[in-house]
């Protein structure tokens, strides 16, 4: 069956302008760029997906292990801080106790100071305390042998007591400083490095009734820089907190022996008694605590 023509050309589609141009008459050049655009940025996703994260926990590790490391790095110096009592013990001899007995001339210097400052610090509170009269004299005793085991602290009250015995009637009225300076017999058991050498001790007793000291005082007392005057820009007597705290440390390094201190301050009815050792950390080891 043949059709006709007209109705043959009303089936053929006419091109409209909103057809889109076959592939081929496409331009090339803006596909490319688009390709090429395409591309960069799925390279930099994939770089950026593979670039580790670094969490908190392994930023505070490498913290840690840094920091082990420089603990590593100081302990392994040589230079270590020492103390001001460390490097006092060993060396008394700079503020004045030498080796021999020359030293006993050092330690009344020292502690004549101190009792000196009690006395005129007693004096200037209250100048009505003293009141001066004649002359007053007197005369002890011969002391009889002193042994090491007698230098308990309770004896050494009993020894304080009978040092006072001759002065109690002015010891209340009278500025007054007294020291004695005993032999004690040689012990009968010595070490090898000390048998057959000239092997001496000493007990070293001072008294005065100043001011005294308060128990937060007598804590300090004998510790290195310890004193009532460092502060003070002023010239003044006494070794500025090296003198009885290196007399200490020379009677523990020759003898071994504690130091027993007893005080009472102004203005108290009981005193407090003490005896320790001082250390090289510049602290008290005590025997008997303040009591």
């Amino acid at each position: 069956m043949s059709q006709k023509p007209s109705e043959v050309e009303e089936r053929v589609p006419k091109p409209s302008s909103t057809s889109k141009k076959p592939k081929e008459e496409q331009e090339p050049v803006e596909e490319v760029e688009t390709e090429d655009h395409s591309e960069e940025e799925v390279k930099m996703e994939k770089l950026k997906s593979k670039k580790p994260k670094r969490s908190k926990k392994s930023t505070e590790e490498g913290k840690t292990e840094n920091h082990s490391e420089e603990e590593v790095k100081e302990d392994k110096g040589i230079i270590k801080q020492g103390t001001i009592a460390e490097f006092m013990r060993k060396r008394t001899q700079l503020v004045g106790f030498d080796v021999g007995y020359y030293k006993h001339t050092q330690y009344m210097a020292e502690f004549t100071d101190n009792s000196l400052d009690a006395i005129e610090v007693s004096y200037w509170k209250d100048p009505k305390i003293y009141r001066l009269k004649e002359d007053f004299y007197f005369e002890y005793p011969k002391l009889e042998n002193l042994k090491d085991e007698d230098l308990t602290a309770e004896n050494l009250i009993k020894r304080m007591e009978e040092l006072l015995e001759p002065v109690k009637e002015i010891v209340n009225t009278e500025p007054l400083l007294m020291i004695r300076l005993q032999e004690i017999e040689k012990p009968e058991m010595l070490s090898d490095e000390q048998e057959g050498r000239d092997i001496r001790m000493f007990s070293f007793e001072c008294f005065d009734n100043g001011i005294g000291l308060v128990p937060t005082d007598l804590e300090k007392f004998g510790k290195y820089l310890a004193s009532s005057k460092s502060e003070h820009l002023k010239q003044t007597r006494g070794s500025q907190g090296f003198g009885a705290s290196s007399a200490f440390s020379d009677a523990q390094n020759t003898t071994g022996r504690p130091v027993t201190v007893i005080s009472r301050h102004d203005g108290e009815k009981k005193a407090t008694m003490t005896c320790f050792f001082t250390t090289s950390k510049n602290e008290k080891d005590y025997t008997i605590p303040p009591t």
